[in-house]
């Protein structure tokens, strides 16, 4: 029996005794056994600890944070489309009881005399509120042109979102363009709700908004020689004069501006959007809201500062958008490095020191 190390030390009988020999270099065995021999009992030099175990236990428990990590994750997500499944019911039952029959409730004192119009009709004719047949957007949504089964031409506007206020917008649209009915407004066709939609169909008027033409740039300007300008001015104050005085109702249109003022073929303006307008009696000066709606700039100060608003309030308006027709230059853009000051006060100014012809849009013949 031959053992070859370089140095080992053996125990008898596997205990620590005299009989501990060593050797330090080979181990040779030349005793006699008369039976089965001696047991010996050798140790050697400690090896190093093996890695896989480490490895295999430092992975097993990064598999295990993944999977909680996972889960903790899917769980979220879980309880969010959960949240989100009842909303949407929430919003479901809010819309079932806004249909065309009581979305006018039995708190409304009248009834729109313009019956609703066919929700598929209106799709049919937009393609689907095809983004290629969209032609402006609003604040309460987006217009789309469209085109009837008889071929007539169409102008869709389509509410942006369901909301409280985007339904008082609507009612307000229906109820008073559909018993208003002047040259110089624009005229409601129908109008439509279907499911979470809230439309309205008015006539398509060919060349767009009075604020497209005068500061669109290109050849828009141009083609508004005086006399065309001037034909605007005095068809925009018969619509307003027909919404203050000629009307069954006194009409405060509250957002009055050259976006809202359109132009058909024959280039005459007829007021739009009515979201904002509001009916006033005839006995009361002045109202008041909590919160001034409109468009800075053509809001008259008294609104815009403590929310009173009147007749006087759209006179102010009309006032702003005819010093644009004039003079070519937006209210809300302009700006005169010498003064520092809006359209108005360069205006005053220059009238003050009889100046005014300056002002004048030079594109006018």
């Amino acid at each position: 029996m031959d053992f070859r190390f370089s140095a080992v030390i053996v125990y008898q009988n596997g205990t620590l005794s005299s009989n501990c020999v060593t050797w330090s270099k080979d181990l040779v065995d030349v005793q006699t056994y008369a039976e089965a021999g001696q047991d010996l009992y050798i140790r050697l030099d400690g090896k190093k600890k093996n890695k896989k175990w480490l490895i295999i236990g430092l992975s097993v428990g990064a598999a295990a944070a993944l999977i909680i990590i996972i889960i903790v994750v899917l769980v979220c997500i879980w309880k969010r489309k959960q949240k989100l499944a009842r909303a949407t019911a929430v919003n479901e039952n809010v819309m079932e009881s806004q249909t065309e029959e009581n979305i006018f409730g039995a708190e409304d004192t009248e009834t729109p005399q313009l019956p609703p119009m066919d929700f598929g009709t209106i799709l049919s004719a937009t393609e689907s509120f095809s983004e290629a047949n969209e032609i402006g957007h609003g604040g309460f949504g987006t217009v789309y042109k469209g085109r009837l089964p008889s071929g007539q031409a169409i102008a869709v506007k389509r509410l942006s979102e369901i909301s409280r206020q985007g339904t008082v917008e609507f009612k307000a649209e229906v109820m008073l363009i559909a018993n208003l009915q002047h040259i110089n407004l624009v005229r409601l066709l129908g109008w439509s709700v279907h499911e979470d939609e809230r439309v309205l169909v008015y006539e398509y008027l060919e060349n767009g908004s009075l604020h497209h033409r005068l500061f669109g740039g290109g050849q828009n300007s141009c083609e508004l020689n005086w006399q065309r300008r001037f034909d605007i001015i005095k068809g925009i104050a018969q619509g307003l004069a027909y919404m203050q005085e000629g009307s069954r109702d006194m009409i405060i249109h509250r957002d009055l501006k050259p976006g809202n003022i359109l132009l058909d073929r024959g280039m005459i303006p007829k007021i739009s959007d009515f979201g904002l307008a509001r009916i006033c009696d005839r006995s009361e000066r002045e109202t008041k809201t909590t919160k001034p709606s409109g468009t800075y700039g053509y809001m008259s100060p008294e609104y815009a500062e403590s929310g009173w608003y009147s007749t006087k309030s759209d006179i102010f308006s009309f006032g702003v958008i005819l010093l644009e027709i004039v003079t070519g230059k937006e209210n809300r853009a302009f700006s005169y490095t010498l003064c520092r000051t809006n359209l108005l006060s360069y205006i005053w100014t220059n009238w003050n020191d009889d100046n005014w012809e300056d002002t004048v849009d030079q594109t006018i013949a």
